[in-house]
Order: C-alpha cells, then sequence, then structure tokens
C-alpha cells in the first residue's frame, strides 16, 4: 500500500469519528476561529456604515440626503438607482475587501498550517455522501428564508407598534426611520447569534454535546 493510500485509509478512519477529529481541530487551530469572526463582524459592521453613509451623505447628488426623504418621494427610477449604487458600494467596499481576507486566510491556513493527515482528512469529510443528501434537501426546502423574512417583519411591526407609530401615515416618517429598525433587529440578531454561538462552541469542545451516533 502506498503511503497516498495509507494517508486516505488513516484519514477515513477519523472522518468515521467526527466528533472527536473536529474536536481536536478546532482546540489546535482554535485562533482561526478568531480571525473568522473578526471577518464577519468587520464585514456586517461595514454593511451597516456603507448603508448610513450612503442615506445620510448625499450618496446621489442630483436626489439629495435620501435620509430624510419619505414614501411620497420614491419613484421607480430612484427605487432601482438607489438599489444598484447601495449595491455596487457594499461590493466594492465590503464584499470584495471581505472575499480578499478569508481567501487569505484560507489560502494561508490551507497550504501553510495544515499538515498533510489534516487536508486528507477534510477533503474526505467534505465528499461524505451524508454531507452531499443533507445539503440536497437544503437546497430541495429552500433553505428557511421565507420563515427568516417573516420573522424579521413581525419585529419590525412589533417595534413600530411599540413606538407608537401604528397609525402613522408613512408620507409623516423618513426613509432612515425605517432602515433604522430594520438594521437595529440585525445588530440585536447578529449579537444573539454570536452569544448562542460561543455557548454551543464551548459545550461542543467540552464534548457536552453532539454524541457521536
Amino acid at each position: 500500500m502506498s503511503d497516498i493510500e495509507d494517508v486516505e485509509k488513516a484519514a477515513q478512519d477519523v472522518v468515521d469519528n467526527v466528533k472527536e477529529f473536529f474536536q481536536g481541530f478546532l482546540r489546535k487551530h482554535w485562533y482561526l476561529l478568531i480571525l473568522l469572526a473578526i471577518g464577519l463582524a468587520g464585514a456586517f459592521i461595514g454593511i451597516i456604515l456603507v448603508i448610513l453613509t450612503f442615506l445620510n451623505n448625499n450618496g446621489i447628488p442630483s436626489l439629495g440626503v435620501i435620509a430624510i426623504w419619505t414614501f411620497n418621494d420614491f419613484s421607480v427610477g430612484a427605487v432601482v438607482l438607489i438599489c444598484l449604487l447601495l449595491i455596487a458600494w457594499i461590493l466594492l467596499l465590503v464584499i470584495l475587501p471581505t472575499v480578499g481576507y478569508f481567501g487569505t486566510i484560507v489560502g494561508i491556513f490551507w497550504w501553510v498550517v495544515l499538515s498533510a493527515d489534516e487536508k486528507a482528512t477534510l477533503k474526505v469529510w467534505m465528499k461524505r455522501e451524508d454531507r452531499k443528501e443533507k445539503r440536497k434537501k437544503r437546497m430541495k426546502h429552500g433553505g428557511g428564508g421565507g420563515g427568516f423574512s417573516f420573522f424579521i417583519n413581525i419585529i419590525f411591526l412589533l417595534v413600530v407598534l411599540a413606538q407608537g407609530n401604528w397609525w402613522t401615515p408613512f408620507g409623516d416618517l423618513n426613509v432612515i426611520y425605517f432602515v433604522t429598525i430594520y438594521l437595529w433587529i440585525f445588530i440585536w440578531l447578529a449579537i444573539i447569534a454570536a452569544i448562542v454561538g460561543v455557548v454551543f462552541l464551548i459545550l461542543f469542545l467540552t464534548g457536552k454535546i453532539w454524541k457521536q451516533k
């Protein structure tokens, strides 16, 4: 049996016990989680700053400061132009730098940090049939995006109700009012998700969850 076959067989043996492999992997390379978390947090904050800066600082000179607009000021052309420019600025200032950041980390980690055994194990794990089946099922059922949007909008309605603006005409409320509510909803959900993620990670690394079948 060749050295490559030995490595692949050893990798398959490790993958058969996923929990122990990833517990050891994350304990050894714990700094990778910190780098990934910094990248995600930076991208999230960057998107928020781009949106607020664009709306509050005359992002489109011919239209003025969009933040003080009301629904009465919008037109189809204005909506299309605002969306296109926002997407362009987010891509340029947030998405591209974030992709470069993650690409650099993954490249260095894969080609410099990881050992041959770890690479082989990760390759075998990524090719597992049960992972492919789960991915197909998620794609088939749409990933639950509709339910999340519904949940976000329910929270938005509750906030508007709590602030006493339930019967306020849309024309009396600035765009920045609606944008700010949605941004704060996403900020709080991100904070909650981060806390849950940290707790889950601690429990996983200490062996409290994910019992091997």
